[in-house]
């Protein structure tokens, strides 16, 4: 439906944005197919889930980062990119966690790597290289050296 669907993405968001924060307590299944549906909103109006992102970015990306590479995962990544390019300041506090995600790709489709590698290059430039690299090493050295294989850092 695209875009007219507008209007029913603020009541959707409100029944979703509670399941996925239950990512504990509810089916794996479930949990992933609500991530998917957020970051498919995502991807039709990003301007109306960009608002809310911080309110699920955690457990969105917990959820999606040990899916398979495939058309619903593009879709919600895509989704996520475009609220992030919305409300970049979102994931701040679980940027460990956003990485994580985007690392988990064993293949993304070109135009999507380089929609994240963007994303990644524009939270290391609003840093002073100093903190970007001492941020750099506090994450896991599984993880960086996955996001260097990837994405060059």
């Amino acid at each position: 439906m695209g875009p007219s669907t507008q209007p029913y993405v603020e009541g959707v968001l409100a029944k979703l944005v509670p399941i996925i924060n239950k990512h504990e307590e509810v089916n794996k299944s479930l949990v992933e197919n609500t991530a998917i549906t957020l970051g498919r909103l995502g991807l039709v109006c990003p301007e109306v889930g960009a608002p809310h992102l911080e309110h699920f970015i955690k457990p969105w990306c917990m959820a999606l980062r040990s899916i398979r590479d495939d058309i619903e995962k593009d879709h919600a990544f895509q989704g996520l990119c475009r609220m992030l390019r919305i409300n970049p300041r979102a994931p701040l506090m679980h940027m460990a966690e956003l990485f994580d995600a985007f690392a988990s790709w064993t293949q993304p489709p070109e135009a999507l790597a380089t929609e994240m590698k963007q994303i990644i290059d524009g939270y290391g430039s609003s840093l002073p290289p100093d903190q970007w690299q001492a941020f750099l090493q506090t994450l896991a050295p599984d993880l960086r050296r996955r996001l260097h294989e990837k994405f060059g850092l």
